[in-house]
Formats: C-alpha cells, structure tokens, sequence
C-alpha cells in the first residue's frame, strides 16, 4: 500500500501540467508547488474552505491540507500551482467534513515546526511524532476516508512545515497506515 513520495524535479517544472488524477500525481503536484513557492515563483490566490463547496469540476481542489491555526494563516500558495489546487483548513471536525464530502486525491496534515535552530534533533522527533498522531486521529475518524484509501482512491500524507523558511518536509503515510486504512 505505501508507494514512495515523488522527487522534485527541477527539470520538469510545468506550472500548466495536467490536473492531477490520482494521489500520486497530486503529492507530486504539491511538493513542486512548494519548491515553486520557495523559489518565488507561486501562482494564484487562496481558496478557503466555504468556497470549495461552491467550485465544480475541474476547478474543484484535488487536495486538503489539515493545518493548526497560525498568525499569520497559511495560504494555499505554499504549495500549490494556481489558486484551485488545495483548501486549508484548520480544525480537525472541518476536515473530516470536507474530506468527506468531497473526493480529494490526497489529504495532507500538516505540522509546524517551531525553532528548528534550538534543538533540531529533538524538535524533529517531536514534530514528526504529533504529525503521525495527527494523522492517525484523522484516519480513525474518518471511515470515509479509510475506504477511499484501500480503493486508491486517495492519500493521506504528513507534512512539517518549517515556519522560518516554509518548506514543507515531506513525512509520507503514517508508518501503520496499512492498519489504519482498515480501520484497526
């Protein structure tokens, strides 16, 4: 069930490549936005998540990041190629809502990173430890969701972001997602 996290691939850099379809190909997406974002080369405006209701196909997101409530509040931009891409939102019942209501390819929780300067090791392992707690509450929430997921259908991923830089480390599925997904 786990599949690698794409590469960014300076090479292939298309900010007008097709939408994607399949989880995959949406991660790959994102994680080029991100790289477009630190580069300063982002496109579009934000989308909230009362206006994702209102969109149809195809300018409908293909992903939902599940980010914590921050000053300033996290835009869309930070990794995403035009302004339909993704819908952030910051409250896990929001979340489980729209991920329900809607057939996003991929589900990113998102994590900050707070002073990463002061104790990296510690603060990584902490980090990425509250994104997979996070991850799991989502999945054992969600039996929407986990369906999608054994389907393939979709993906839920974990994401840290460093708030000085805001590049987004990629973390991948929850180590027990497998089990997760089945609802174990």
């Amino acid at each position: 069930m786990h599949t690698e996290i794409p590469k960014h691939n300076p090479t292939t850099r298309r900010v007008d490549s097709p939408r994607p379809t399949e989880p995959t190909s949406a991660l790959a997406a994102l994680i080029e936005g991100n790289h477009r974002y630190l580069e300063g080369l982002s496109a579009g405006c934000p989308i909230d998540g009362e206006a994702c209701a209102q969109l149809t196909f195809p300018r409908r997101p293909f992903a939902l990041a599940l980010v914590e409530p921050m000053s300033p509040p996290l835009t869309p931009r930070l990794f995403s190629r035009s302004h339909h891409d993704v819908v952030m939102v910051d409250a896990l019942e929001r979340a489980l809502s729209f991920a329900t209501e809607h057939d996003f390819k991929l589900i990113v929780v998102l994590t900050p990173m707070r002073d990463i300067l002061l104790q990296p090791t510690a603060l990584w392992t902490a980090s990425e430890r509250a994104a997979f707690d996070r991850v799991e509450q989502f999945l054992r929430r969600s039996p929407a969701v986990r369906q999608r997921i054994l389907d393939g259908k979709s993906r839920v991923v974990a994401a840290l972001l460093e708030e000085t830089t805001s590049r987004v480390r990629w973390l991948g599925e929850h180590p027990d997602n497998e089990c997760l997904a089945q609802g174990a």
